[in-house]
């Protein structure tokens, strides 16, 4: 996400950007019950290691988006994947092929959850 200033001298705006990358792992991180670990102590953490696209900053659901190189690996939190999405190569390039708009969204719900994420 990047921040947009406010000209009417508020805080920021927010201004949602879009990144594509290639997941490698869910990496699992049991955190101690430790002071250091503040309001996370105790908690299991989901994080995705990743591989980000290079695309520009593109959004896919709005134009075609390609990309022939990829950035260093990264991990972020597991919740800062909003959809799975697919990519084609042709003539040295991919395509991504992104469908999830605003209707479609990953969930992601613990084991044994009866939740099927299409209720509120």
């Amino acid at each position: 996400m990047t921040a947009e200033i406010n000209r009417h001298g508020g805080a920021p705006l927010a201004k949602t950007t879009v990144f594509y990358g290639q997941l490698q792992n869910i990496l699992v991180c049991e955190l101690p019950d430790d002071d250091i670990f503040q309001y996370l102590r105790g908690k299991t953490c989901l994080l995705a290691l990743m591989i980000p696209c290079n695309t520009d900053g593109h959004d896919a659901t709005r134009q075609r988006t390609t990309y022939t190189t990829v950035a260093a690996p990264v991990i972020t939190d597991l919740r800062a994947i909003k959809a799975v999405v697919g990519r084609v190569q042709s003539r040295g390039k991919w395509t991504i092929i992104d469908r999830s708009r605003e209707i479609a969204h990953a969930v992601f719900a613990e084991e044994g959850d009866e939740t099927d994420g299409l209720s509120d």
